[in-house]
C-alpha cells in the first residue's frame, strides 16, 4: 500500500510499505501492476541509494514490463552523486594531482608557521611524509564536503564552539596555500567542484519529476542539492515503510535517531534463525548447513547471503563451491595486488635506494623475466644467479657500480647474460635517475618493451583482467602527464613517489560470472529481492557500521556540524535490519549469523541491534549471544600442506642423474653433519646466495687472506725471506689490490673496515711467517690443486699451503684458517662420544683410548692426496692449520699433535664408506634438523621430517653428528 504524506509545497514523502523488498515496493510505485504497452520514464529521475540498488531497479522494471507484454522505453536512474557533476568547462583535478599539490606545499612550507597544527617536526620530512599527510587533510576536506561544507565554513558554523580553535585556523590557512597552488594547474580542485555542483545541480531537459527511491542515509550534500532541485521540479521521497511509522523519518526519509535508538527490532528467536559461530570460517559453514536444511523450500535465486564483515568472504566462496555454487565477491580488490603495480613499483625503485637490490627486485618480475629470455637471448635462471653472485662478490653500494664493471673501459666478462641486459636497464635508470624522460613516459616505455608485442583475447577472463589493470595503469599515467608533471618544482623522484601512491590507491573491480551468488554489503541488501536472507558478520564495527578514532572529526564533531554520525549511522542500520526481517515475514526467512571472533583470533562482539528486543526477551538473548561455541575451529599452527619430493627432475645435475663421480676433500664434512644437506648442496646442487648481503663476510675475509699467502708462495725471493717488514708490505699491498679489483674504487666503508682489520692480522702473519723461515720450513706448494681416487670416485683438494723442512725430511700441508674461534687440528676433526650407534660404526676411531667420531677428514685427506703425489720421497707427512683469526695473540701455526698412519688409515676408510653411501643414495635421516633449516630457509620452512617425504631414499637409522 503506498501512502502520501505531504510535507512542503513541491516536495512530499511516499510511504510504500516495507511487506516486499525495496525493490519491489519501489517498481510498484513508478510502474503499477497492470501496465500494458510502451513505458515511457523519460520525464522522471530515480535517485537510488547505490549503483547495484540502481541496477536492480532497472531489471525489475523491465522484467516488469516483459511479463506485462510491453516494454520499457527509457529509465533515468543515478545514485546521489549524479547532482555533484561539475559544471561544463570546468577541469576537475584528479586524484594523484590533488595530493602532489598537497605535497608540494607541505614540502615547501614553513611548518614553523602553523604550530598548532604541527606541533613538533616529522622525523623524515620526505615525499612519503608529505603525501600520507596531504591524504590525510584532503581525507578531511573530501568528508566536510559530503557534510555540506568546507574547513572556512565548518568554523563559521560553530564559532567559538570549535574545539581545538588554533589548530583549525591553521588548517584553513594551509587550505588557500594549497588551493591557490592547484589553481595555477588551471583545475578546481574536487572538494570546491562538488560544493559549487550542489549549490547548482544540473537536471536533464525534459525532467518533470524527480523521485528520491528509498535512500535512507543522504548526505548533507546531496540534501543540499536536492533542496535546490525541489525549487525546480517536484521531489517525491519514497520510503521503504508503512505511513504508521511516519514519525520515525525525517522529510528526506532518513530515519530519526531519537526513535531507532530505542526501537525494538524484531530479530528471529528461532534456534535455526539466529545462529552462534566462532572464525569467519564457522560462520561460512553455518551458513551453508542453514542451506541444506531447507531443501525444495528455497532455490538458489531465492537466496541472498550478506557478508558485512569482509573476512567472511573467502571462507564462503569455498564452501558455495563445495556445493557446486559460484559465490561473487564484489569487493574492489587493491592494486597493489596485482602483478602490474609491482612491475612499475619495481621500476620507480631503480631510481633510488642503495646496492642493486631495486635491480634484483626488478629483474626478479614475471614480464621482464619473460622479456630477457624471449627478447633478448637472455637465461633468466642465469640471470640471477649471476646477479646473485655479483651481489655477494663485489659488494655494489650503488648500482653505477655494476654498470661500470659491465660495460666500462675493463668490462668483466663473468657476467654474460647481466652484461646482455645492461644496455636496457641502464638506460631505464638513467631516464629516471636523471629526469632525461617523464616518469611517466618511462612507464609507457617498459611497457611497451614488455607487453607491447602480446596479442590479447578478450573472450579470456585472465586477459580481460589483465587489459583492465593495464587500462588503470593508463588512465594514472595520462593523469601524471597531463596534470602532476606540470607542477612546478616537481622532480623526479618527487614524481616517483607521487605514481607510487596513485598506483597504490587503485582498486580494480573483479568479473562477474553469470551464474554467481552474490555475497553483498550491508547497503546493498535492502534492495535483494530474494525471499530468503542468510546474514553474517551481526557483530559490532560491522553492523551497525562504526568509525573509530578520527584525529580531526571526531564523532562529536561530527554531530554538531551535521554531518553523518554513528547515531545517524546507528538509526540507519536499525531500521535497514527491521525493513530486511519485515520484508520478509510473509512466506520468507532471515538468518542471522554473529560470529565470535576474527580470523586473526581477536573476539568479536555481537551486533548491539540484535539485543534491540523487549526486556523479557533480554536476559535469554544475552545469554544465548555470549553462549560459548562448540564446535569452534581453533587458531591452527602453522602446517604443511604437501611433502617435498627429493627425487632428482628432468633437469637436475649429472651428479644427480648419474650419481657421483667427483668429491671435494671439504664434502665429506658436509656429509657427516647431515647426509641430506649433502644431498642437497652436493647432488642437487643447491645452495644459498644472500641477494641482500652488504659487507664482506668470513669467506671473503678467508678468500682475500688466502690470495695474499699465495701470492706471496709465487714470489720465491720473498716466500724464502724472514724480512718481517718487507712480508708486511707485501701483504697488505696484495690485499688491497685484491679488494680494489673485486670491489673498485673507491672501496664501499665496510670493506676499509675490512683492509684495516687484516692489515693488522697480515703484520702477525709475517711475523709468523719469518719465524718459520728462520727455524728452516720452505714454502714448496700453494693453492695447488690436487686429485687421487679413493674407490670409484675421485677426491679432489686445493691445499692452502705445503711446507718442507730439509732438516727432519718432513712435509707439513697446511690449512689457512680464519675463522674468529679457531680450534686445534685435533678438535676440529674428532668428537669425543660414549656411544656410537651401530649405523655409524664406519666413523669411529680410538685415540688415547678414548671412543671418537670422525667429524671431518680434510686434512688427514690432503695429507692422503699428497702422499699420493708424492710417490718418490716417502717422507712422512704431518697435517697443521696456520691461524689467523681476529685475536691477533692467537695467530700461528698449530700441528696435529698425535696424528699418525692409523689416524689416516682411519680416515681414508671413513672417506670409503661415506664414497658407498652416497653411491647407495643413503642421505636419510638428516642430521641436526635445525641446521638444514637454517641453511636452506626459504626452501625448508619446517624441520626436514616434516618437510620432505624421504621415500625414495633407502631406510637408515640415526643421522650426523649433533
Amino acid at each position: 500500500m503506498v501512502d502520501v504524506m505531504e510535507t512542503g509545497i513541491k516536495d512530499q514523502r511516499v510511504f510504500v510499505g516495507w511487506d516486499e523488498p525495496a525493490v519491489s515496493s519501489v517498481r510498484r510505485y513508478l510502474i503499477p501492476d497492470r501496465t500494458p504497452g510502451v513505458v515511457d520514464l523519460e520525464p522522471v529521475l530515480v535517485v537510488a541509494p547505490t549503483r547495484q540498488a540502481g541496477r536492480r531497479l532497472r531489471e525489475a522494471l523491465a522484467r516488469h514490463c516483459h511479463d506485462a507484454g510491453g516494454s520499457l522505453l527509457s529509465a533515468r536512474i543515478v545514485t546521489p552523486a549524479w547532482f555533484f557533476r561539475p559544471a561544463p568547462g570546468v577541469r576537475v583535478a584528479g586524484l594523484a594531482v590533488v595530493r602532489a599539490a598537497w605535497a608540494r606545499v607541505l614540502l615547501d612550507l614553513a611548518l614553523a608557521d602553523y604550530p598548532e597544527l604541527f606541533p613538533t617536526p616529522p622525523i623524515n620530512r620526505d615525499t612519503a611524509w608529505a603525501l600520507s599527510m596531504a591524504e590525510l587533510l584532503q581525507g578531511v576536506r573530501d568528508a566536510l564536503a559530503e557534510g555540506g561544507c568546507s574547513i572556512g565554513t565548518a568554523i563559521e558554523r560553530l564559532g567559538n564552539d570549535m574545539p581545538e580553535p588554533g589548530r583549525w585556523a591553521d588548517m584553513a590557512r594551509l587550505e588557500t596555500v594549497y588551493l591557490d597552488q592547484l589553481r595555477q594547474t588551471g583545475l578546481e580542485d574536487p572538494a570546491v567542484a562538488k560544493l559549487a555542483a550542489a549549490d547548482n545541480p544540473r537536471i536533464p531537459d525534459g525532467v518533470t519529476r524527480v523521485v528520491v527511491a528509498a535512500v535512507p542515509d543522504p548526505s548533507m550534500l546531496s540534501l543540499r542539492a536536492l533542496s535546490v532541485v525541489r525549487d525546480r521540479v517536484p521531489v517525491e521521497i519514497l520510503v521503504a515503510a508503512p505511513s504508521s511509522e511516519s514519525e520515525a523519518f525525517d522529510e528526506w526519509g532518513r530515519p530519526l535517531p531519537v526513535h531507532w535508538a530505542e526501537r525494538t527490532i524484531p530479530v528471529p528467536d528461532d534456534p535455526g534463525d539466529l545462529l552462534l559461530a566462532g572464525a569467519p570460517e564457522d560462520q561460512a559453514r553455518k551458513v551453508m548447513a542453514a542451506l541444506e536444511a531447507m531443501p525444495g523450500r528455497f532455490t538458489r535465486d531465492d537466496v541472498a547471503v550478506g557478508v558485512p564483515d569482509p573476512d567472511v568472504a573467502a571462507p564462503l566462496m569455498v564452501e558455495l563451491g563445495r556445493m557446486g555454487i559460484h559465490g561473487f565477491d564484489p569487493s574492489e580488490q587493491p592494486f597493489p595486488t596485482h602483478r602490474l603495480y609491482h612491475l612499475v613499483d619495481a621500476l620507480c625503485g631503480l631510481a633510488g635506494g642503495s646496492g642493486v637490490a631495486p635491480l634484483a627486485r626488478f629483474l626478479r618480475q614475471p614480464d621482464v623475466f619473460e622479456y630477457a629470455g624471449e627478447r633478448m637471448g637472455v637465461d633468466p635462471s642465469n640471470l640471477l644467479v649471476e646477479l646473485d653472485t655479483f651481489q655477494n662478490e663485489h659488494l655494489p653500494d650503488s648500482m653505477n657500480r655494476l654498470f661500470e664493471r659491465l660495460a666500462g673501459p675493463k668490462p668483466d666478462l663473468s657476467y654474460p647474460n647481466l652484461t646482455l641486459m645492461e644496455p636496457w636497464v641502464h638506460g631505464l635508470h638513467d631516464a629516471l635517475r636523471a629526469g632525461t624522460e617523464p616518469p611517466s613516459q618511462v612507464v609507457r616505455r617498459l611497457l611497451r618493451d614488455l607487453i607491447g608485442h602480446r596479442e590479447f583475447d578478450r573472450a579470456k577472463p585472465d586477459d580481460r583482467q589483465f587489459l583492465a589493470a593495464l587500462e588503470a595503469v593508463d588512465g594514472v599515467l595520462h593523469e601524471m602527464q597531463d596534470e602532476v608533471e606540470r607542477l612546478e618544482g616537481a622532480d623526479t623522484r618527487f614524481l616517483l613517489g607521487v605514481m607510487r601512491e596513485r598506483l597504490s590507491a587503485l582498486t580494480l573491480a573483479p568479473e562477474r560470472p553469470d551464474d554467481a551468488l552474490d555475497l553483498e554489503g550491508w547497503l546493498e541488501l535492502g534492495w535483494n529481492p530474494a525471499p530468503c536472507l542468510l546474514l553474517t558478520g551481526m557483530n559490532e564495527t560491522f553492523v551497525p557500521d562504526t568509525r573509530f578514532g578520527d584525529p580531526f572529526l571526531p564523532d562529536s564533531l561530527r554531530m554538531r556540524l551535521g554531518m553523518r554520525d554513528d547515531a545517524l549511522r546507528f538509526a540507519r542500520d536499525a531500521y535497514l535490519l527491521t525493513a530486511m526481517i519485515e520484508s520478509r515475514r510473509q512466506g520468507g526467512r532471515v538468518v542471522l549469523v554473529c560470529g565470535k571472533r576474527s580470523n586473526q583470533g581477536d573476539p568479536l562482539k555481537p551486533s548491539r541491534l540484535l539485543f534491540r528486543c523487549t526486556d523479557d526477551r533480554l536476559a535469554d538473548r544475552a545469554a544465548r549471544l555470549f553462549a560459548p561455541v562448540v564446535p569452534d575451529t581453533p587458531v591452527e599452527p602453522f602446517a604443511l600442506s604437501f611433502r617435498m619430493d627429493p627425487t632428482p627432475g628432468s633437469d637436475a645435475s649429472e651428479a644427480a642423474r648419474t650419481g657421483v663421480s667427483r668429491m671435494s676433500v671439504t664434502a665429506f664434512r658436509t656429509y657427516l653433519e647431515c647426509p641430506f644437506t649433502f644431498y642437497l648442496r652436493h647432488v642437487l646442487r643447491m645452495e644459498a646466495l644472500d641477494d641482500l648481503k652488504v659487507e664482506p663476510d668470513e669467506m671473503d675475509y678467508g678468500i682475500l687472506v688466502h690470495h695474499a699467502m699465495k701470492a706471496l708462495a709465487d714470489d720465491r725471493r720473498l716466500r724464502a725471506s724472514d724480512d718481517a717488514g718487507a712480508l708486511v708490505r707485501f701483504l697488505a699491498g696484495q690485499a688491497e689490490d685484491w679488494a680494489r679489483h673485486r670491489y673498485g674504487s673507491p672501496a664501499p666503508v665496510s670493506v676499509r673496515f675490512m683492509l684495516d682489520s687484516i692489515r693488522r692480522q697480515l703484520e702477525v702473519a709475517a711475523q709468523r711467517q719469518a719465524d718459520l723461515v728462520r727455524e728452516g720450513w720452505e714454502l714448496v706448494a700453494a693453492e695447488q690443486r690436487i686429485e687421487s681416487r679413493i674407490g670409484p670416485v675421485t677426491v679432489v683438494a686445493t691445499l692452502d699451503r705445503v711446507d718442507w723442512h730439509a732438516g727432519l725430511k718432513q712435509f707439513r700441508v697446511i690449512d689457512y684458517k680464519t675463522s674468529s674461534k679457531p680450534s686445534s687440528p685435533r678438535d676440529a676433526h674428532l668428537v669425543r662420544r660414549r656411544e656410537v650407534p651401530e649405523t655409524e660404526h664406519y666413523r669411529q676411531v680410538t685415540v688415547d683410548g678414548v671412543v671418537h667420531c670422525w667429524s671431518d677428514l680434510q686434512l688427514p685427506l690432503y695429507a692422503r692426496l699428497w702422499i699420493d703425489q708424492d710417490t718418490s720421497s716417502g717422507a712422512p707427512v704431518v697435517p697443521a692449520y696456520f691461524l689467523l683469526p681476529s685475536a691477533l695473540h692467537e695467530t700461528g701455526l698449530v700441528e696435529w699433535e698425535g696424528f699418525n698412519a692409523n689416524l689416516l688409515e682411519s680416515a681414508v676408510g671413513c672417506a670409503r664408506t661415506i664414497i658407498d653411501r652416497v653411491a647407495e643414495r643413503r642421505f636419510w635421516p638428516p642430521g641436526s634438523a635445525s641446521r638444514v633449516r637454517d641453511r636452506f630457509e626459504g626452501v625448508l620452512d619446517a624441520d626436514p621430517e616434516e618437510a620432505v617425504d624421504p621415500s625414495g631414499f633407502p631406510p637408515v637409522s640415526g643421522g650426523g653428528v649433533s
